[in-house]
């Protein structure tokens, strides 16, 4: 498997196209869309704290 093909948006598309075919893993496919939201909206925050703390220590 790639690595493109891991990728979360990758996986998140996939599940989608299983969901349309199997409409009882729709729960399954909602959790791992919210786990990828959570993950990115964290990522952001870590990315802009550190910015911040690597501004702040170098003024």
């Amino acid at each position: 498997m790639s690595v493109a093909t891991r990728s979360p948006l990758m996986l998140s598309l996939a599940r989608y196209f299983a969901v349309s075919a199997r409409p009882d893993q729709a729960a399954r496919f909602v959790t791992s869309l919210f786990e990828l939201v959570v993950s990115l909206a964290l990522a952001g925050g870590t990315v802009r704290y550190l910015r911040r703390a690597v501004t702040t220590a170098a003024a």
